[in-house]
């Protein structure tokens, strides 16, 4: 599974995206590379929010990238979300 986590600082706010519930890799993928990186974030920038993605962030593979008005992070875990399952109801 590929998680990115984007930052807005003018809106001071977070944003996650994965290839999990139906959205597939090559849109998170392309998504990715249309952003206009400016420069790299070092893995000791981790957002906190991976907490939420891995049990020690410090052993993490996060690559992050500065942008014009915020900062972006991908990483691909090592597990996948399966889509909800469809109960006809």
């Amino acid at each position: 599974m590929v998680v990115m986590i984007l930052y807005s600082a003018a809106d001071d706010d977070y944003v996650a995206m994965s290839n999990g519930y139906g959205i597939g890799f090559d849109e998170v993928l392309k998504s990715f590379c249309e952003m206009p990186f400016i420069g790299r974030v070092s893995p000791q920038e981790a957002f906190e929010r991976w907490n939420d993605y891995y049990d020690d962030v410090a052993l993490a593979e996060i690559y992050g990238f500065q942008l014009e008005d915020g900062q972006v992070q991908i990483s691909i875990l090592d597990y996948y979300i399966m889509p909800p399952e469809d109960t006809g109801q």
